[in-house]
């Protein structure tokens, strides 16, 4: 039977009760990427609390990227805040390839705003793969 964000959050939860757990990035992103298998309204409530418990001095580029792909998925009804965290992420200098590329594919932003993140990340000669290329050219 397929685990549900329910049992992730159970382990987290009686882990920190137990006082055997301290949330970091690798944990707080498994945890993100269990919320995104599940997809549910409650998977998309623990991921933020999960979220907000992780100081943004350890939050990643990686922990953004899942956050707006389960935002983003859920169509109008999660997009200001997938716009928020874009924002955020942006402001903590933690936007990358591996993140524009996300963007893209999940069409989760306009043209403009795809193309200012791609200059930007270009003039600051961060890396990124060929498909974001390939992409953007595309447009």
């Amino acid at each position: 039977k397929r685990a549900t964000i329910n049992i992730a959050d159970l382990i987290i939860k009686t882990m920190k009760r137990d006082a055997v757990l301290q949330i970091d990035t690798g944990l707080c992103n498994s945890f993100l990427a269990c919320a995104c298998a599940d997809g549910s309204e409650e998977a998309v409530e623990s991921a933020e609390e999960m979220f907000d418990a992780i100081p943004a001095a350890c939050r990643s580029s990686q922990t953004y990227g899942r956050m707006l792909q389960l935002h983003g998925r859920r169509g109008d009804a999660g997009m200001g805040r997938a716009r928020a965290l874009l924002e955020e992420a942006e402001q903590a200098g933690l936007v990358d390839g591996r993140l524009l590329q996300l963007l893209i594919e999940e069409e989760m932003e306009d043209e403009e705003t795809l193309r200012r993140i791609y200059e930007e990340l270009k003039r600051k000669r961060v890396p990124m793969n060929q498909r974001v290329h390939e992409l953007m050219a595309e447009m």
